[in-house]
């Protein structure tokens, strides 16, 4: 049986060079194994992960970041939760908008230079 390394996209919707996927996040994710025992959450690095891998899918080609600004932590990611991860596209300056966004608000954000 293969272990699940991503969230469950339901839904995607594109406008322009923005795309809108609703993920849900299972609980029984290896990436909530072993971080914070009593209490997991989804790393912040896995959330950049997700955004560049989401946004090399939505735009047809491998995205392979120079640097990343911007990036901030607002809210927890929690095991078993629904989440929207934005992205803007934004060619003219190499660079790529994302925030993961949940019933508690901006979970995450950042920007990823091509």
């Amino acid at each position: 049986m293969m272990k699940q390394v991503e969230p469950t996209v339901v839904r995607t919707e594109q406008d322009g060079d923005s795309y809108r996927l609703s993920l849900e996040i299972p609980g029984g994710l290896d990436f909530f194994k072993g971080h914070f025992t009593d209490a997991p959450i989804l790393p912040g690095v896995v959330q950049l992960h997700w955004a560049v891998l989401f946004a090399g899918r939505c735009l047809g080609q491998k995205i392979e970041p120079k640097q990343v600004s911007n990036l901030k932590f607002k809210q927890l990611i929690l095991p078993d939760t629904r989440v929207l991860l934005q992205l803007t596209h934004q060619a003219e300056k190499g660079q790529i908008r994302f925030s993961f966004l949940s019933a508690l608000g901006e979970n995450s954000s950042g920007v990823i230079r091509l």
